[in-house]
């Protein structure tokens, strides 16, 4: 019987339980005591844990349900020019799996990541934005060819059209 604390060897070997350890058994804190359920998610740190809370006793925040996503270096990363969004555990927006995979990140999740704090904005120079003309209005005032190229540059507040 695991956890289970006897009054000594003979009431142990009674109830059919291997003794361990002498002494009182340790109890784990209540809070992380968590149900035998395999519901696997992605943690901030890019570990995969067996379900939410397994991931919150350890200490870690929730990014996405599932486990976590790890692509393959590639060797000369050389990526195509499409944008597809993917969202690494450490909370940066990649422009494509690729992109990810160049800097060894784990995805989180597809699509671009969600912040709950404010980043302030930092110019992403290894992305790839198509060649279209949308034109975006920036917050910084600029005007930006599409809102990838908004996003690139570290904008991420703009409107349609010029300024």
């Amino acid at each position: 019987a695991e956890g289970l604390t006897f009054s000594n060897q003979c009431h142990a070997s009674c109830a059919g339980a291997l003794v361990v350890s002498p002494g009182a058994c340790e109890a784990a804190p209540p809070s992380c005591v968590c149900p035998a359920i395999f519901s696997p998610v992605c943690g901030q740190d890019g570990q995969t844990y067996g379900n939410a809370c397994e991931a919150s006793c350890a200490g870690a925040l929730v990014i996405s349900i599932g486990a976590c996503v790890t692509v393959p270096v590639a060797p000369d990363c050389v990526c195509p020019a499409v944008y597809s969004p993917v969202c690494g555990h450490n909370g940066q927006t990649y422009g494509n799996p690729c992109q990810a995979g160049c800097v060894g990140a784990t995805i989180a999740h597809i699509g671009a990541c969600v912040s709950i704090m404010p980043v302030p904005p930092q110019p992403n120079h290894n992305c790839i934005c198509p060649m279209v003309w949308f034109p975006v209005c920036g917050a910084d005032g600029k005007v930006y060819g599409n809102s990838c190229q908004a996003k690139c540059a570290g904008v991420e507040s703009f409107t349609t059209g010029s300024c």
